[in-house]
């Protein structure tokens, strides 16, 4: 599906997951790109297109085996790119994620319906599209976690860019929810209004931390 063109989503998904390391694993991830593609590789014009896969990255490990990754990226996923879930020792070096281009159009709760026995977001408490878009990080009853450098941007609102003059393609993009020791250094956004939830929580505008491109913040720990 191009951008221009009408039709129903579903039939252009793609994948219900990307890449999941369940709650008995332990991974090392180097130099791994979880991408959905958003234009054509086959043909000479690249053009934009939609596709549809419902969740990125999920980390469920819970049995103490830690999961390292370094220099990852989880790009245009519905739900979500990474999402931890239940995890207990998880260390990122730099990541990087993209919202979908095409949302809000349609939003993160379509075409894939939240499916509870893999822990997805619902965006239930969300009064406006802006708000129902894919999480960049999203970490859920997780402990002992450590992000050291991210990138999470969103440079679009259905495939309008006007949104980056006012820093507002989407409303948030990082979530921690019942979580403990967790902590994010060098933290960047792009296009996002507020950079880190805290249970539903606003704590980290945008405005407080623009720099030269992005917006910025050293550290936050939760």
């Amino acid at each position: 599906s191009s951008p221009s063109a009408s039709g129903t989503p579903i039939a252009c998904g793609g994948a219900f997951l990307g890449l999941q390391i369940t709650s008995s694993a332990s991974a090392y991830l180097e130099n791994v790109w979880v991408w959905v593609a958003d234009h054509e590789l086959d043909r000479s014009d690249h053009n934009q297109i939609s596709i549809y896969n419902g969740r990125g990255l999920l980390v469920q490990t819970s049995a103490g085996n830690p999961v390292w990754m370094y220099g990852t990226a989880v790009e245009h996923n519905q739900m979500y790119n990474y999402q931890l879930s239940g995890a207990k020792n998880v260390f990122m070096g730099m990541i990087q994620t993209e919202t979908p281009y095409y949302q809000a159009k349609p939003v993160a709760t379509s075409p894939f319906p939240a499916n509870a026995n893999f822990g997805d977001p619902t965006f239930s408490a969300c009064t406006t599209d802006s708000c129902r878009k894919a999480w960049g990080l999203r970490v859920v009853n997780s402990t002992d976690v450590l992000v050291y450098g991210a990138g999470l941007y969103s440079f679009f609102d259905n495939y309008s860019q006007t949104c980056l003059d006012t820093k507002s393609c989407q409303d948030n993009i990082v979530s921690i929810e019942s979580s403990t020791r967790v902590s994010l250094l060098a933290l960047s956004t792009i296009g996002v209004k507020n950079m880190v939830s805290v249970n539903g929580n606003n704590w980290v505008p945008q405005g407080d931390n623009t720099a030269t491109y992005g917006s910025t913040i050293v550290s936050f720990s939760q």
